[in-house]
């Protein structure tokens, strides 16, 4: 019975991680409220349906591949974020993912799945805590940065906000940055 329970989460996971990726590639509007909400989301599911988690990190050793994790879900959040297109549609953030952006999910997953082996192969147990803590720091690292190019954290208005003349994408927006497709 609990391999089918086990099961089950591994595909809702799966189906999860399948839906945030496909939405990432289509456009949507950003606001500073959205880039903190999912974050603290899977914050909050880590810390609080994972009650073990302190008791697991109490070893140099857990601690130290928590601390792996979480650097390489950062970096990979800093990776997929340049990939993304952001422009300003009059006072609002708009941003799109790119193959670029999918391909480099991939790479997290597989990066993720790398630091869990890994931690078991040196006798270190990581469950749903340490995998909500990595998402969570991939998403947050990803938003601020893509907050930063939109300008949502400067005091200066970008020019689009200002209605200078700015680039325009295709869609009639104003381009505050463009990646890599």
């Amino acid at each position: 019975m609990k391999i089918v329970v086990i099961g089950l989460l591994v595909l809702a996971a799966l189906a999860l991680v399948t839906f945030m990726v496909w939405r990432q590639t289509r456009e949507r509007r950003v606001t500073p409220r959205g880039l903190v909400v999912l974050p603290l989301v899977f914050v909050a599911i880590g810390v609080l349906a994972d009650k073990d988690m302190p008791h697991r990190l109490d070893s140099p050793l857990a601690l130290a591949l928590l601390v792996l994790g979480l650097l390489l879900a950062g970096a990979l959040g800093v990776l997929r974020a340049t990939t993304m297109t952001v422009r300003r549609d009059g006072r609002a953030l708009v941003t799109r993912g790119t193959r670029t952006t999918v391909v480099w999910w991939i790479v997290t997953l597989a990066v993720r799945i790398g630091v869990v082996l890994l931690a078991y192969r040196l006798g270190v147990a990581e469950q749903l805590g340490e995998a909500m803590l990595f998402v969570a720091v991939t998403f947050g690292v990803q938003n601020a940065i893509v907050a930063a190019r939109g300008g949502l954290f400067s005091a200066a208005p970008t020019p689009a906000a200002t209605g200078a003349p700015a680039a325009t994408d295709p869609a009639g927006g104003a381009l505050v940055e463009s990646a890599p497709v």
